[in-house]
């Protein structure tokens, strides 16, 4: 059974609505291979000309390898093109998890195929906090914002189905690195 579930039809101005979400534990480890950590098809014609989809991932890391970590990659790609990829932070050597977020926002700009895609990728450091994971008192986090790769608006056709899909590559191949994608929400605003 899929944990993708679709409210495609729920169309209304002004409400927010769940288009899908993926509920299930997603663990990439002993890989550098890309990997979808969202992949979904969004039917033709529910962002009109001024609607937004924003894309909100929940993750945590670790590296426990022993050694320092090569930076993982992300990237997102909008209707099979590629519109960001970057390295991520390398983690550091610890038996500590960190938490992270990714969120993406993908705009129409008064036309049905003009989009923006912004994003915003945080990540905790991984001292030891007092309780669960992360360190809100810790000297820094680990991320920023993310755009296309034009820096302006991209032609996407809205009016017909097209894919988005994110990706993650794990930069070390080990039993001990581990990128786990928790939960995703995707909802048209």
């Amino acid at each position: 059974m899929s944990d993708t579930r679709s409210v495609f039809a729920q169309t209304g101005e002004g409400d927010v609505r769940v288009v899908a979400r993926a509920t299930t534990l997603l663990s990439i480890v002993s890989s550098v291979t890309e990997t979808d950590i969202f992949n979904i098809a969004v039917p033709g014609n529910i962002m009109g000309i001024h609607r937004m989809l924003r894309l909100t991932l929940l993750y945590t890391r670790l590296n426990n390898s022993g050694g320092a970590e090569t930076a993982p990659t992300f990237r997102a790609y909008v209707g099979g093109t590629l519109r960001v990829q970057d390295a991520s932070n390398a983690a550091a050597n610890s038996a500590n998890w960190v938490a992270g977020q990714i969120q993406l926002w993908l705009a129409m700009q008064n036309a049905n195929n003009a989009m923006i895609l912004s994003g915003l990728i945080r990540q905790s450091v991984n001292t030891a906090p007092n309780t669960g994971i992360g360190d809100i008192a810790g000297s820094a986090d680990f991320g920023g914002p993310v755009g296309s790769a034009t820096g302006t608006t991209f032609t996407q056709d809205t009016t017909a189905d097209w894919i988005l899909r994110v990706s993650w590559a794990n930069g070390t191949n080990s039993a001990s690195v581990e990128f786990r994608r928790h939960y995703a929400i995707l909802e048209l605003l």
